[in-house]
């Protein structure tokens, strides 16, 4: 396992005026090469025995699919937009680390193009955007769950790969007995709002966890910034490398970059709810509405959900 700035000392150390790959170590299942197809053009390359012919390219990026002579199949992403290089860097070490659990086969393949094709989305996304104030609020609330997980006993790579949300999962976390989803409002709200059938349809057992966050003063020693909660994951994490950098891809994926606007507005955490999510709990489900209805948002009342709560 590396980090994404040793992927990006392994890229420098390659002459682009040479041409050629360099693999990526040998210990990883699946062939992964890096190097630069045109100067200056930074690309990874996967060679496998399976045929792959669904993949698109980008503004950014340019996908293809060859065959090479000694029958195998190339499959190659090359950055033809300098300025999403960190983007790239970044979708290439999150490509790699994920499929290292993977073997040769259609089914890595797959598992590689879906996870292109979410990035390929960050990629077209403006960076320069700064989050709004609900997708603020939503992170704060997801990093003071994920330091609560970390403390009371769970690694860091743990508590990092169950965070699902920014990956487009339905629910915010989910891991081996349970899914979590987490619900951050003003102290004065009475209600939460729920963004889709999926978001309360699971398998598992599953929680609802409230918090109750509202802006503060910035001479509040009891708040905090967006940019201090960020710092004290990452503190967190130091003594795992695996662990930060996951959380760093994961931050980024949520649309979160280190900039000094974050540290402007200071909040605080004014308490939380636990409320349990069992076959009772009044939700939405595809299984208890009509087949007419494919899609659906709604509201719930907290007092109306109170014999639920887990003190």
């Amino acid at each position: 396992m590396f980090t994404n700035k040793e992927l990006t000392d392994k890229w420098d150390a390659i002459s682009f005026y040479d041409g050629g790959y360099k693999r990526i170590d040998n210990i990883h299942p699946l062939e992964w090469y890096i190097g630069y197809e045109d100067i200056d053009q930074k690309t990874i390359l996967l060679i496998t025995h399976d045929e792959y012919t669904n993949i698109q390219s980008s503004k950014s990026i340019i996908a293809t699919i060859r065959q090479r002579q000694d029958g195998r199949w190339a499959i190659s992403f090359k950055l033809i937009r300098k300025e999403q290089e960190d983007v790239f860097i970044r979708l290439c070490w999150d490509i790699i680390e994920s499929s290292r659990d993977k073997t040769s086969g259609c089914n890595a393949i797959e598992f590689i193009i879906d996870r292109y094709n979410k990035w390929l989305k960050l990629m077209e996304h403006r960076s320069s955007e700064l989050m709004s104030e609900s997708l603020i609020k939503g992170l704060i609330g997801e990093l003071i769950f994920l330091e609560e997980r970390v403390k009371n006993g769970m690694t860091s790579q743990d508590a990092v790969i169950g965070w699902l949300g920014p990956d487009g999962a339905h629910q915010d976390f989910v891991y081996t007995n349970e899914w979590i989803e987490i619900k951050c409002i003003k102290k004065s709200k009475v209600s939460i709002g729920i963004s889709s059938l999926e978001q309360l349809d699971a398998e598992l057992p599953g929680y609802i966890y409230v918090y109750y966050i509202d802006k503060t003063s910035l001479h509040d020693k009891k708040g905090f910034t967006l940019e201090e909660k960020v710092q004290q994951l990452r503190d967190l994490f130091i003594t795992d490398i695996r662990a930060k950098e996951m959380l760093d891809n994961k931050l980024f994926k949520y649309g979160y970059r280190d900039r000094k606007e974050y540290n402007e507005q200071r909040y605080l955490l004014c308490g939380k709810s636990k409320y349990g999510v069992d076959n009772d709990f009044p939700r939405l489900m595809k299984s208890n509405i009509p087949a007419h209805i494919i899609s659906a948002k709604y509201i719930i009342s907290l007092a109306s959900i109170g014999p639920w709560e887990i003190k």
